[in-house]
């Protein structure tokens, strides 16, 4: 059972770094487009 929390935890932490990465990327990519 406890390990079963740590995967949701787990995937949780994993599905926020790869929107925080999308959302810089998209970030980046506005400011250079702005100059």
């Amino acid at each position: 059972m406890q390990m079963i929390n740590w995967l949701k935890i787990a995937a949780i932490i994993i599905i926020l770094i790869m929107i925080m990465s999308a959302v810089a990327t998209f970030l980046l990519s506005v400011f250079s487009a702005a100059g």
